[in-house]
């Protein structure tokens, strides 16, 4: 099984944050490898009424394979 990367953009200016692994994202963040996770529910939920609304400056996406 391949391990999913990602990909970490600032919404506002649309500049690459970090770019890999959860735990190569999470280390280039200055955050945990939980946090990091913790942050990436929290996008994919952040239109959702009721759901917590973390870094919203953040967007974290998995890039996908390409085969």
């Amino acid at each position: 099984m391949k391990t999913k990367e990602y990909i970490c953009y600032d919404n506002r200016t649309d500049e690459i944050l970090a770019m890999g692994t959860a735990r190569e994202c999470a280390k280039q963040l200055g955050m945990n490898v939980s946090s990091f996770h913790s942050q990436k529910t929290a996008f994919k939920n952040r239109n959702i009424p009721g759901k917590a609304r973390r870094n919203v400056h953040l967007d974290i996406y998995e890039v996908e394979d390409e085969r």
